[in-house]
C-alpha cells in the first residue's frame, strides 16, 4: 500500500488519529518534494478527517488550504471524487465564506467562493426521499359533509350553508368539526387544498 491508500484505509475502518498522523506524515514528504497534487490530496483527507473527528476548524482550514492550491488549476474532478462528505463540508466553509465577509468580500475569498460554486455546481445532489404518496382519510366524509364542503369552497358563509341546505346554522359548525377532523386541519383554506388534493373537490 502507498502511504495515501493506507490512510483512506485507516478512515474508511474509522481509525482517524492513525490516518490523521499518517497523512500529516506524507504531506510533509509531498510539500518537501514539491508534488502539488499529493499535497492537494492529503489536505483534502485531512479536511474530511478532522470533520469525522468533529474538529470543523481544523477541518475547514485544511480545506481552505486545499482549495487555495487547486482553484488556480482548476481542479475538479480531485475533490468530487470525495463524494458527499466533501460535498457537505464545502457547503459548510462556503457558509462560513459568506457569513466572514457579509460586509463585502477580499479578493481571495471572492475567487475561492467563485471556485466553490462551481465545484458544488459539479457534485451529485444527494438523494432526497420520494415524494409522499397521495393523502389518504382514516374516515370518508359522509354525503352532507362533502355537501358542506363543496359549499366552502364556493365562499359561502356558515350562515348561507344553513339557508341553502336548509338545516341550522349549528349543525352546519357540527358537520364542518367533523370534516375538519377527517381532513386533519382546522382552517377553511387547508381542507379546501387537502380535499382538492384527494379528489373530493373539482380544481
Amino acid at each position: 500500500f502507498s502511504m495515501i491508500t493506507l490512510a483512506r484505509l485507516h478512515l474508511a475502518q474509522s481509525r482517524i488519529t492513525e490516518a490523521i498522523a499518517l497523512l500529516g506524515q506524507f504531506r510533509e514528504d509531498a510539500e518537501a518534494a514539491e508534488r502539488m497534487g499529493s499535497v492537494i490530496e492529503v489536505l483534502m483527507l485531512e479536511a474530511l478527517a478532522f470533520a469525522a473527528q468533529g474538529d470543523q476548524g481544523r477541518a475547514l482550514t485544511s480545506l481552505e488550504r486545499a482549495l487555495t492550491l487547486s482553484e488556480p488549476e482548476g481542479y475538479i474532478r480531485l475533490f468530487v471524487d470525495e463524494g458527499e462528505p466533501m460535498r457537505q463540508l464545502m457547503t459548510e466553509y462556503q457558509s462560513e465564506i459568506k457569513k466572514q465577509t457579509a460586509n463585502g468580500l477580499d479578493g481571495q475569498s471572492s475567487y475561492l467562493l467563485a471556485y466553490i460554486n462551481r465545484l458544488l455546481a459539479v457534485f451529485p445532489q444527494p438523494a432526497h426521499s420520494e415524494k409522499p404518496g397521495p393523502v389518504t382519510m382514516p374516515e370518508p366524509l359522509s354525503e352532507r359533509e362533502l355537501d358542506i364542503l363543496r359549499l366552502i369552497a364556493t365562499g359561502r358563509t356558515n350562515q348561507e350553508i344553513a339557508e341553502i341546505l336548509v338545516i341550522a346554522v349549528s349543525t352546519v359548525k357540527s358537520h364542518i368539526n367533523n370534516l375538519y377532523g377527517k381532513l386533519g386541519t382546522n382552517r377553511r383554506t387547508q381542507a379546501i387544498a387537502i380535499a382538492r388534493d384527494l379528489g373530493l373537490l373539482s380544481e
